[in-house]
């Protein structure tokens, strides 16, 4: 199911909350790890159970949570209310959309990307780093890269910003070439 504009007005309230209390980073990485722990298929299954009750259910993520070193004591207070707020309009499974807008309010307020660099094998700190600055330049902006390792590719790398592709692997090159060639 799609949550996305559901997701927008709390998201939007979450990222004002954040900036209002200088805790952008903090409100980050605790929405990346709720919205990972809200992907497993047991606490889905645990949201979607109608025979719990919404207090119930806002209670058991609120104290298996121990975000003592993530939030402080008033970004608990807020925490708590989220999931509370979250869990009585039964809008708990909305995390991960809540969690991407989120994101994309961050990087614009902080003039920021996050970018996917897809290699055919590791590359070290100075190569990474390269890339990055490369990056950097190309969309006049500060660059977050996550790196992955996928084997398909021959050589080269594979970059995916947003809904941009760029594709600097010999296997993407082979098959633009091809494409030329053809025509």
């Amino acid at each position: 199911m799609e949550y996305i504009t559901i997701a927008r007005p709390y998201a939007k309230a979450i990222f004002y909350l954040a900036k209002k209390t200088n805790s952008l980073d903090d409100w980050n990485s605790f929405l990346d790890i709720l919205s990972s722990t809200f992907s497993d298929t047991s606490v889905a299954s645990l949201i979607k159970n109608r025979t719990i009750n919404y207090s119930d259910k806002a209670s058991i993520i609120i104290n298996f949570f121990d975000f003592t070193s993530i939030l402080n004591n008033d970004a608990k207070l807020y925490f708590s209310n989220m999931i509370n707020v979250l869990a009585y309009y039964n809008r708990l499974l909305c995390i991960k959309d809540i969690y991407f807008l989120y994101k994309q309010y961050m990087n614009l307020e902080l003039n920021c990307i996050d970018a996917l660099v897809r290699v055919p094998f590791g590359i070290n700190s100075n190569q990474k780093d390269d890339i990055i600055n490369c990056l950097s330049k190309k969309f006049d902006k500060k660059v977050s890269a996550v790196f992955e390792v996928d084997e398909f590719l021959l050589g080269g790398f594979l970059v995916k910003v947003g809904d941009f592709v760029l594709d600097a692997s010999i296997s993407g090159n082979l098959a633009s070439l091809s494409t030329k060639i053809i025509l």
